[in-house]
């Protein structure tokens, strides 16, 4: 580039927010489902006590909270 050359900045507004849906309460089929439709990752905690589980008891971010789509969202399973 010399002396008045023209340069193009594209500014980012960062990743695209995403709401987390709440999937407390439901089966883990249909909590990967729901997750999966709204563009995150789902990794499953079963933990000891949920290896026969299959009701999800917890989540990492809440439901109604946002949440950078494309990232991974953990769920306890119980």
């Amino acid at each position: 580039l010399g002396e008045g050359d023209t340069v193009t900045l594209t500014i980012s507004k960062g990743p695209v927010m995403v709401e987390v849906p709440d999937v407390v309460g439901m089966s883990v089929d249909d909590a990967h489902q729901k997750l999966e439709a709204r563009g995150f990752e789902v990794e499953d905690d079963r933990g000891l006590l949920g290896i026969f589980g299959d009701t999800v008891k917890k989540q990492s971010v809440k439901g109604g909270d946002k949440a950078p789509k494309g990232s991974t969202i953990t769920i306890q399973i119980r």
